[in-house]
């Protein structure tokens, strides 16, 4: 990571922003608005909500997951990586960085259809009735 930093960072432009410390709900969405990608690997997940909070707030992005999160099987589009995987975690994010923009924009519109259609009434529907 830092040698990717020093190596393309600008005075206004950071290309990975890593914080290792508790931030504000300000600060999380404001870094959710503004990143053109946005990592989200954690082991051992249930339902991770945080990439649907990130399509919901940036519809130029794309949030990369988990295979292990449970958000996996129904985001289709969303890159999915193994995060024990270094090579094929930097390689999704090569691939992404390299992606048509309006592809990445479409496929984000789709996803944020998906996530505005599961809410709790879909989740009735499915689930109980």
């Amino acid at each position: 990571m830092g040698n990717v930093n020093s190596k393309f960072r600008t005075l206004d432009w950071s290309p990975i922003l890593y914080i290792y410390r508790r931030i504000s709900q300000a600060e999380l969405v404001s870094i959710m608005k503004n990143s053109d990608i946005f990592l989200i690997t954690p082991i051992k997940d249930g339902l991770n909500l945080v990439a649907e909070e990130y399509l919901l707030l940036n519809d130029t992005g794309i949030p990369i997951i988990s295979k292990f999160a449970g958000i996996s099987n129904y985001l289709n589009l969303v890159p999915k990586v193994n995060p024990y995987d270094p090579i094929e975690v930097s390689e999704t994010i090569f691939n992404i960085i390299n992606e048509d923009k309006k592809e990445i924009k479409r496929k984000n519109l789709e996803m944020t259809k998906i996530v505005k259609s599961l809410d709790i009434f879909n989740w009735l529907n499915n689930m109980i009735l």
